[in-house]
């Protein structure tokens, strides 16, 4: 996938035999140049993309437009992928009010992350948006 300066993110097909199968589509959002295109680690399907002062969400499955995005301006943004352990984690637990989730490591080491009001606090539909 590659954003262009004209606000398309376009995804091609590296082993395709021909010219017509390496576009495999594109999806028009932007209404500027794209800065940032990464995909979600944990579904690879759902992909950020930074333009025109907003953070789009996209999946691969819907391709009209955007599943979500900011009316804030953005100039930088990533999927939070922070690093807790050296060694493989084996278990997670997230306290009741999704504040606080613990993480327990192969060697025995726990990690206690806070995560913020903004990512803990359900919004209003946002289960039923996701769902959909």
């Amino acid at each position: 996938m590659v954003g262009t300066e004209q606000g398309l993110v376009v995804s091609c097909n590296r082993k395709a035999k021909t010219a017509a199968e390496k576009i495999v589509c594109t999806y028009d959002g932007h209404h500027g140049p794209i800065y940032a295109l990464q995909r979600n680690p944990f579904f690879p399907k759902n992909f950020l993309t930074v333009g025109d002062w907003t953070a789009r969400i996209w999946s691969e499955d819907i391709k009209e437009s955007s599943i979500m995005w900011t009316k804030i301006i953005m100039t930088f943004a990533r999927w939070c992928c922070p690093q807790v352990s050296d060694k493989a984690l084996y278990s997670l637990r997230v306290q009741d009010n999704g504040q606080l989730v613990a993480c327990g490591s192969q060697n025995g080491e726990a990690t206690l992350l806070e995560i913020c009001s903004g990512l803990s606090t359900l919004q209003k539909n946002e289960k039923s948006l996701a769902a959909a």
